[in-house]
């Protein structure tokens, strides 16, 4: 092996190494850049933002309250007091820009089947409701993370009247 291999390999390596660095100094100061275009952004841009993303939170939660209220089986929301589903978390996610439609729902009392044998047990001693549903993403909403549904309907009827009138 000639002598000048080593050398050829390490100044090849070292080339490598500068290259990354400096690709990583580039992107550094390119992000305050950004950053600093971003810290000065006037006023009227950042309502304009702002509002275009409650906006758009709305019309999530429309979409999500819209899958509740025409649900045949409400396995892919999960069981109040036992577990969450991705929807119901999706649902609780969008907060208080849920909250007018969820209220709505306050007074379906459609029934709210789900199937499954343990899932169905639960139902059968709950009988769960749209309505029950709706006030248990309400108070999760509210920031009662410890709220639990009382087990028969009668006893969950005064918490969402009280719910309602809110």
């Amino acid at each position: 092996m000639p002598s000048w291999q080593p050398m050829f390999r390490f100044f090849q390596n070292a080339k490598r190494s500068l290259d990354s660095v400096l690709n990583l100094i580039t992107g550094l100061v390119a992000d305050g850049l950004f950053f600093f275009r971003l810290l000065f952004r006037s006023r009227t841009a950042l309502s304009a933002e702002v509002l275009f993303l409650r906006k758009q939170l709305a019309f999530y939660a429309k979409i999500l309250t819209s899958a509740l209220e025409h649900s045949k089986y409400f396995n892919v929301w999960g069981l109040p007091n036992f577990y969450l589903e991705d929807a119901s978390r999706a649902m609780v996610e969008t907060g208080k820009s849920a909250a007018p439609e969820l209220k709505r729902i306050l007074s379906d009392t459609r029934p709210a089947p789900v199937f499954g044998s343990q899932e169905a047990m639960a139902y059968q001693q709950y009988k769960y409701r749209v309505c029950d549903y709706a006030l248990f993403f309400l108070e999760q909403i509210a920031g009662k993370q410890d709220f639990r549904m009382p087990v028969s309907p009668a006893e969950r009827d005064p918490v969402i009247k009280e719910m309602s009138a809110k």
